[in-house]
């Protein structure tokens, strides 16, 4: 086994260190990206497919695939799923 002199030694583990490091940074912000790139639902027209849709108060509509509610009407909600789980 060589033995390196101790500064060498330390110059040699602070790099990987920060290749580590780096490699670490880089792998989430790739992640964080392609995440945020992935449309909320599978199909753009998710919403438009689901035919039981209930709105209670509010004005609702569909402005590029996502509901919108024209209204200033406190407690409006747009809600959709099994009506016979209650």
């Amino acid at each position: 086994m060589i033995l390196l002199p101790r500064s060498k030694t330390f110059r040699i583990l602070g790099a990987g260190v920060v290749v580590a490091f780096l490699a670490i940074l880089i792998s989430f912000r790739w992640y964080s990206w392609r995440i945020s790139q992935q449309p909320l639902y599978p199909k753009s027209s998710h919403l438009e497919q689901q035919d039981n849709w209930q709105p209670f108060g509010g004005a609702w509509e569909m402005v590029d695939g996502a509901m919108r509610n024209n209204s200033d009407e406190r407690g409006a909600k747009l809600m959709n799923g099994d009506t016979h789980l209650t």
